[in-house]
This record gives C-alpha cells, structure tokens and sequence, in this order.
C-alpha cells in the first residue's frame, strides 16, 4: 500500500527476509495516524528502485484517508438508481479514516457498514475465497516495494465467529497473489486473476487456499477489478479499461460484453483497489468501484451490454474481498440437527455418537419422507445412513486419537441441511505446558523452581540445592 502510513515496525523487515518460504507471523496492527513517528522506517543506505519497471503489473494503490472522508450523496450523473434485494447481506474488507477489518452492509441506496472483526493487520488486497465457513484470502504488502521487497501473508476466518482460523502465514510464492477472484457457488471452486512468479504478466487460474497452490489456465489479456461467477458457472469481470468481459474459465478466453461507462484510472494509469461479486441468488453483478478522485459507488453491472445502475455511495471507502454469503441451505432442504453428543470409554478410540434429526426444513416447514445423514471426523466419514424426521441417531464410530471435529448433515431431495459441528479429544491425552516457571537462587546458592500447573491456578514449589 504506496500511499498510506507506515504498517511494520522497521526492524520487522530483517525478520521477513530472513523467513522460510511459509512461516506463521505476528503481524502488528496497520496504524491510521499518519503521523505516527513510532513506526516510521528509514533506510539511510538502502537503494531506492523504480517500482514501476521493477514490479510493472502492480497498478493498484490505496488512497490517502483523511479526516474529512464521510459519506456523501449519490452521484448525481448516474440517473438508475436501481431497486434490488435490500435483504442481501454482502461482505467486504472495509477501509475508511475510521474504519478497518471486515464488514457486513446490504445494496440500498444509504449504506452503512456493520463491523464483523475489526482485524488490523492486514486486508485482503490479494484474493479471497469462501470454502466452506472460513474465508480465506492473501495480504499483499507492497509498503517497501521501492525497496524490492513485498511482503504476502495468508490468513483466514471463521465466517460464523469472525474469529481467525488460520493465523497469518508469509509465503514467498508470488503467484499466489490474485488481481481479483470469485468463487464458484456451486463447486466452490475459488478462479481469479493472479500474477505470474515474476510479476511481469497476469494469469488466469484456480486457488486452493487450503494447500496454497494454484494452476495456470492461460495468460489473461486485461487487468480487472472485479470478477464474479453466476449461479450457472459463467465468469465475468469488469477491467480497468471500463468493459465488462464475459471470461471462458477453461481457456482463458475474454469476450467483450458492452463498456460500463465507469473510468476509475488516473493520469497514471494507476487505479485504487476495488472489487465486486455476483449474487448466486439472482445473477446480479455487484461492483464497488472506487474512482481516480476517491469516490466508491456501489454498483450493479448489467451482464448482458455492461452498463451500470447505481445502487448507493459509499463514500469515500475502500472495499475488497467483497464476498456474498450462501444460504446455508435450500429452503426446502433439512434444518441443522441437534442434541449432539458422543462418548468414548476412557482412552478408547471406538464409541458412540448420537444426535436428533430435523423435523422441520430450512425454510421452517415440516419435513416429510426419509432422511439420510453423515458423520465426519476431521472431514472423513465415520458413520452414514437413514433417519427419519425428528428421530434420534445413536450409532458406533471409530476415530482417530486425538481433536476430534465431528460434522452431521442430513440430507432429501432438495439438498443437505446446515453442518451441526461440535469437537472432542478422543484417547490418551498430555497435559499442557505449563503456564509460568521461574527460578529465584539466594545467597546460600540454593535455587528454588517455581511453576504453574496447566490447569490450576496453585504454584508448586521445588526445591534444588
């Protein structure tokens, strides 16, 4: 991020250059006061490179924020205000003067932003996908780029808690970066725009967050800024060029649909990050586009010819990863299942779960028919069958020593019901490490060795001679 304040401490740039290829880091918190001294960086030897011919591909930036940014009416020059499901939640990484981490809001024509996790230390600049409930996604720090160095971290949340799942890792694989991605509702399946290892070229090609790896599909002919997936697989993306293309997600292939009428590139031909998404629900493409003056606008771009219907300002935000949550079920699919319980006799691996069905559909109606259902432990079946609806399940498993996490679905026609979750540690156990040790030696040399028990709040005292 070129032009906001400063986000690591100077020595923390040693620590990233000398890291392995993936390795877990405390990052601290990106500071909003630009004239925090605390965290400021000097490399009083160090030589300044051309970030432009070094790392050409990098166009996007983020703006300077302000004390005076607020939200301000809508732009009065685009005259279709469109009407679209207010209900919608949408999410998105949120960055205002006052307002960093991820936030829920809906497509009306005020918009106002609900706080999720207010998480400070990073954004995800880089590419996100949803796969199951953790959002996934990668930070691209770029703060010392003039310098040749750019800093990738990858992390991840629980989209039911907000709480991390996946604590900040760096990797140095560049292509991991994405312009822009979108993730199939249907095979989860995260497709995007990424760099190339040199950062030279652009490509199009699918992540798995979950390894960290991706493929290549093709080289891709234009930048985007935001790209979304249909209900039916369809890819489309607008570029920075203003267009709407319709993407062949096997070829790579881009087909120019209509322009958007949108210009969002300086004198430079730089651009501020941005993203968008398609709703799985009704095929309506939504673009939080962030204009060369600092306004975003939340927009809808029609998939047919490209024009664009405003939905509402958005000030002068900035919003990436913007992610449009699944319903976690069809409607007349089965509700979650309850009364979640397993027991095992001492330190054995095989025993029982048990767990009540739904007697009622997603949608609240009463279920009807026969039920199937599955048990997983740490994503590997355990016990499936039938059931019908209301009963309770009581059948014998075998696990896996150790955390185990258990999910129960039941299934019909219409589909799976929401994941019932619940976690056991299954055999013999260890105890934790001890939470305080400390060693005192008096004038006599004799040495005392202090500790705390790992689960009692007493100390335990051990004399050493």
């Amino acid at each position: 991020m070129k032009t906001k304040s400063t986000l690591f401490l100077g020595s923390m740039l040693a620590l990233m250059l000398s890291l392995p290829i993936a390795a877990q880091v405390n990052l601290p918190a990106i500071p909003f006061d630009k004239s925090d001294k605390k965290v400021s960086l000097k490399f009083s030897t160090a030589h300044k490179i051309d970030v432009d011919k070094r790392f050409p591909m990098l166009r996007a930036k983020m703006p300077a924020v302000n004390d005076n940014n607020r939200f301000v009416g809508a732009n009065a020059n685009i005259p279709n205000i469109l009407t679209v499901n207010p209900g919608q939640t949408i999410w998105g990484n949120v960055i205002t003067d006052n307002l960093l981490g991820m936030y829920s809001f809906y497509p009306v024509q005020t918009i106002d932003f609900t706080e999720l996790t207010p998480y400070k230390k990073g954004i995800f600049n880089g590419g996100c996908g949803l796969i199951d409930d953790e959002l996934h996604g990668i930070y691209l720090d770029d703060m010392f780029a003039v310098y040749g160095v750019l800093s990738i971290f990858h992390y991840a949340f629980n989209t039911d808690t907000w709480e991390l799942t996946v604590q900040p890792v760096q990797t140095n694989d560049r292509s991991i970066i994405a312009i822009e991605t979108a993730t199939d509702p249907k095979t989860g399946e995260v497709f995007g725009e990424f760099y190339s290892a040199d950062l030279k070229s652009l490509e199009w090609g699918v992540v798995n967050y979950k390894t960290m790896t991706r493929t290549t599909i093709s080289k891709a002919e234009h930048s985007y800024l935001a790209i979304g997936i249909t209900n039916d697989g369809r890819a489309f993306g607008v570029a920075d060029d203003g267009n709407l293309y319709q993407i062949d997600r096997i070829t790579g292939t881009e087909t120019l649909k209509g322009n958007t009428g949108v210009n969002v590139k300086d004198e430079k031909g730089n651009h501020f990050y941005q993203s968008g998404e398609i709703d799985p629900n009704t095929n309506e493409f939504y673009w939080a586009a962030k204009t060369a003056d600092g306004e975003c606008t939340l927009y809808t771009v029609d998939l047919n010819d490209g024009h664009v219907n405003l939905v509402g300002s958005m000030g002068q935000a900035t919003v990436v990863g913007m992610t449009i949550p699944m319903p976690k079920a069809a409607a007349t699919a089965p509700n979650i299942a309850t009364n979640l319980q397993a027991e095992f006799a001492g330190p054995a691996t095989s025993g029982t779960i048990s767990f009540k069905a739904p007697d009622k559909q997603f949608d609240g109606t009463p279920l009807t028919g026969t039920l199937s259902y599955q048990v997983t432990s740490n994503s590997k079946q355990v016990a499936s069958g039938n059931v019908a609806p209301g009963a309770i399940v009581q059948t014998t498993i075998q696990v896996d020593e150790g955390m185990n996490h258990f999910i129960v679905t039941t299934s019909n026609a219409s589909g799976k019901s929401p994941k019932a979750k619940f976690s056991k540690y299954v055999g013999y156990d260890v105890p934790s490490a001890v939470g305080y040790i400390g060693l005192n030696i008096d004038a006599t040399g004799k040495a005392t060795v202090t500790w705390r028990n790992p689960s009692l709040d007493s100390i335990r005292l051990i004399s050493v001679s």
